[in-house]
């Protein structure tokens, strides 16, 4: 009996353990993220943002500001550390040569990323050649 109990003890604490390891690899879905560094370039003047929500069963969307347009794609989440945006669309605006040139390098970016990980609040995006660095965006500026 005692077995038993103690089999059972130490099965519950390894599901809850498996269980918060699992929680800690989930994308963090409707949290606002603002870039701040990208390949080690302070990029934070620029605004770019991005945001993943879920789209009515079909996966995840992902939206955000890309330097002169706002920006939408369908996401690939479906494995632990998977990033793998696809058609990528924005709306037709258009701004100063310089913010467009920002807005062309960073969707080439974000469409070249293929992981992701959380290093504390940080969320890094992780390419071959390139790496986003992105912090939640502050309440306030949620609500805007």
């Amino acid at each position: 009996m005692r077995r038993a109990a103690l089999f059972c003890l130490l099965l519950g604490l390894f599901a809850h353990s498996a269980g918060a390891q699992e929680a800690s690899r989930r994308f963090p879905v409707e949290q606002r993220f603002v870039v701040n560094y990208l390949n080690g370039q302070d990029f934070m003047s620029k605004s770019l943002t991005l945001t993943v929500r879920r789209d009515m069963g079909r996966g995840f969307r992902a939206t955000g500001y890309s330097g002169c347009n706002t920006w939408f794609a369908r996401l690939d989440l479906s494995e632990a550390d998977r990033f793998a945006v696809t058609d990528v669309s924005t709306t037709r605006k258009m701004c100063h040569r310089d913010r467009m040139r920002t807005e062309r390098e960073f969707l080439a970016i974000v469409r070249s990323v293929k992981h992701w990980r959380m290093d504390g609040r940080m969320l890094l995006l992780l390419g071959d050649t390139s790496t986003l660095v992105l912090a939640p965006a502050s309440r306030t500026a949620q609500l805007n």
